[in-house]
């Protein structure tokens, strides 16, 4: 019953951590946000940074594949 309980207490303690992880992104993803709209950018700029963000994210789940 110890192997049991062990490996159950361990997958749940390594999905605790990737929700924390989640919560961690999440938070710094906001903060750029934030930050980015403090300086009022213009909507080229805004744009700009659409394109820049798509392009980073098919570059990075390419790269995954």
């Amino acid at each position: 019953m110890a192997y049991i309980e062990q490996n159950l207490n361990s997958s749940l303690s390594k999905k605790i951590e990737h929700q924390v992880e989640l919560i961690h992104g999440d938070y710094h993803i906001r903060a750029l946000k934030l930050e980015y709209f403090r300086h009022k950018p213009n909507q080229y700029q805004k744009q700009l940074m659409i394109h820049i963000c798509q392009s980073k994210y098919e570059q990075e789940t390419s790269e995954q594949e």
